[in-house]
């Protein structure tokens, strides 16, 4: 079976200190992993989401005219999407880790709503607002994510990217949990 980058997939499911002790993502080509963790923490206080083209989910400006360009797809857009941009504390027995959460996978952990809903409630209702992400906070998710090396501000440092968030099934996790107990000797 392919994964990414052409090699093949590992789902082994990884704790964040074997991440971050296994130096994940330090390398010249991105790393991606499988966890079990909690979210500890969504941030909102500032953006979180970004203006989208439709067709490519690539960034737009915003012309004076109050149309919408893509730069990708080299088009002017009557209309945009808010996509998210979630930064997310995440953490299990092992460890915690910061990590960025876009689109569909962060609208699956905002348990289904769409970016534009709580990008009208941000500025209207903060107190429903802040509700919503307390509400997203505190749950378990098997994510898979893409650990790779970025500079930011001459810092170089890993980034982690969340691919994908799936609620934990919990008796599958704990069936999990035993065969790595029953493997001790």
């Amino acid at each position: 079976m392919g994964g990414e980058g052409g090699q093949a997939r590992d789902d082994t499911v990884k704790t964040l200190y074997q991440v971050q002790s296994d130096q994940l993502g330090m390398g010249k080509q991105p790393d991606y992993f499988t966890c079990v963790a909690c979210i500890h923490q969504i941030r909102h206080d500032g953006k979180i989401s970004y203006t989208a083209c439709p067709t490519c989910n690539s960034k737009v400006s915003t012309g004076t005219d109050g149309l919408y360009f893509c730069t990708k797809c080299n088009r002017t857009l009557q209309e945009a999407t808010e996509n998210y941009t979630l930064r997310m504390l995440i953490a299990d027995a092992t460890g915690s880790m910061w990590v960025t959460c876009f689109r569909d996978a962060a609208e699956r952990v905002m348990s289904g709503r769409p970016a534009s809903e709580l990008v009208a409630l941000q500025s209207s209702d903060s107190t429903e607002f802040n509700v919503i992400f307390d509400d997203a906070a505190h749950k378990w998710f098997t994510f898979r994510v893409r650990a790779k090396l970025d500079t930011y501000r001459e810092e170089v440092r890993v980034q982690y990217s969340i691919i994908s968030a799936t609620p934990v099934d919990f008796t599958k996790e704990c069936h999990r949990l035993l065969s790595i107990i029953d493997s001790y000797p």
